[in-house]
């Protein structure tokens, strides 16, 4: 059974989606890291239209995680018309930083 159960799992592990952000923008600069906010946009924007949009923050306490944790979220509300955006932020983890240092 847990051979049936490796299978099935390593299997949808392969054909899963790999999902990519449409453009990635820094939007600050601490020394020589610089952190990006990985956009997703809707089929056809263009900068200058008007529409509605939501900016995820990932969790983990400031100690870890990444922006990627979202991009399945924000793909699902760019094919419905939003413009999705998951922001980085430095972690204790990656960057040896305090939550009022991120």
């Amino acid at each position: 059974m847990r051979f049936i159960l490796s299978l099935v799992f390593a299997c949808s592990m392969s054909f899963a989606e790999q999902l990519i952000p449409d453009e990635q923008k820094t939007y600050k600069k601490v020394g020589k890291v610089e952190l990006q906010l990985h956009i997703f946009n809707p089929k056809g924007h263009k900068a200058s239209d008007q529409r509605p949009a939501i900016v995820f923050f990932f969790g983990g306490g400031w100690s870890g995680g990444t922006p990627s944790q979202f991009y399945p979220q924000c793909e699902y509300l760019a094919k419905r018309g939003m413009v999705a955006i998951s922001a980085e932020y430095r972690v204790k983890s990656r960057n040896g930083t305090s939550p009022l240092e991120c």
